[in-house]
Parts: C-alpha cells; structure tokens; sequence
C-alpha cells in the first residue's frame, strides 16, 4: 500500500492489492492509541459515514479499497492491512 495525500473537502482511497488470500481476509486497521479496527473482510465498524470499503474488486476479484470521506483536517496517520 502506498501513500494518499487528498485536498479538504475531498475523498482518499487507500488500495491493497492481496495475491492467493486463501481462506484469511483482509482488515483495515488505523494507527492510533490503541490501534483501531476499521474494517474486516466486508464490514466496516467505524463511522460508516466516514469510511467506505469495496471489497473484491477488479478483474481478479484481489483489490480491496478503504475510502475515507470528506477530509476535514490535517492528519498523519498510518492506515495498515493484516490479514487473518
């Protein structure tokens, strides 16, 4: 995964692209103290106005994408992927 830099107002995509995922699925966890779960295989547990997930896109069905809406303010944060 790579870095996103988005204008206030706009909307950052963070995409991972997973190869032979297997029976384990892919989490989107915020780095924070403590670390925060934002999303698991297709669910999102936080904020669903904030954040949105689309899972199992393109052509190989391997891309996972976590959108967060509406930036409102400068933040430095580390979004990671863990798969279970």
């Amino acid at each position: 995964m790579s870095s996103a830099i988005a204008l206030l107002g706009q909307d950052v995509d963070f995409t991972c692209i997973v190869k032979d995922l297997g029976s384990h699925m892919v989490a989107f966890v915020k780095s924070d103290s403590p670390p925060r779960l934002l999303s698991f295989d297709e669910k999102v547990f936080r904020r669903r106005d904030k954040y949105e997930l689309k899972p199992r896109i393109g052509d190989l069905h391997n891309e996972w994408v976590l959108t967060i809406k509406n930036v409102q303010v400068r933040i430095s944060v580390w979004i990671w992927i863990d798969l279970d």
